[in-house]
């Protein structure tokens, strides 16, 4: 973790700002926790110092004691804050943040070949790129086939990918286009179809 300041904390009272930020929604099979990759900083009100530090999911910043405003952003979800704290001598000031996102899931199937019937499931990788942003998420996905993704609201282009069948491409070798909304699911399958 990085954090830098303009002024020294050495010969101040210190006290510290900690807590997650977090993506919801439907608890998917490939997304047991959701936390986030972001960046806060915070300002000192009476002084203008500055502080930030990077971090995936958890935070944690000393900064000497006062009065602050928290502002973070999150690539692909956006900005969260500002919130006004305070922060007192060798005491943990908590904020924590959560965005509201939409769920994906579905199966990836394997339909057709030498044993046609009823679709099996297969194993392998969805990939979700948001056809405004060009933003990229994907998750494995396992013997089961079922996969779910939590992701900002948008319109996605969807796809699988497997080890097991060349090319990879799925959905009838056609990219699915969905659209995923805040706090709702959307469901779609992946199938690879042989011939």
């Amino acid at each position: 973790m990085c954090v830098t300041a303009c002024s020294s904390a050495s010969t101040t009272a210190v006290g510290s700002v900690s807590g997650t930020v977090m993506r919801i929604g439907r608890p998917t099979f490939t997304t047991p926790s959701s936390p986030l990759s972001a960046t806060i900083t915070l300002v000192n009100l009476a002084s203008g110092a500055r502080y930030s530090t990077s971090f995936d999911g958890k935070y944690s910043i000393s900064v000497p004691t006062g009065t602050y405003r928290l502002t973070g952003h999150s690539e692909g979800w956006g900005a969260f804050g500002p919130v006004t704290v305070h922060v007192a001598a060798r005491s943990t000031t908590t904020e924590n943040f959560a965005f509201q996102g939409g769920t994906v899931m579905g199966k990836m199937l394997v339909s057709g070949g030498p044993a046609p019937g009823t679709p099996r499931p297969i194993s392998g990788t969805v990939i979700l790129v948001n056809v405004s942003s060009g933003m990229k998420m994907s998750a494995k996905v396992g013997a089961t086939g079922r996969y779910g993704i939590v992701v900002p609201s948008g319109k996605y282009r969807v796809t699988c990918t497997s080890p097991m069948m060349s090319g990879g491409r799925s959905v009838g070798g056609r990219y699915e286009t969905v659209q995923v909304g805040p706090g709702l699911t959307t469901r779609t399958h992946c199938v690879f179809n042989i011939r």
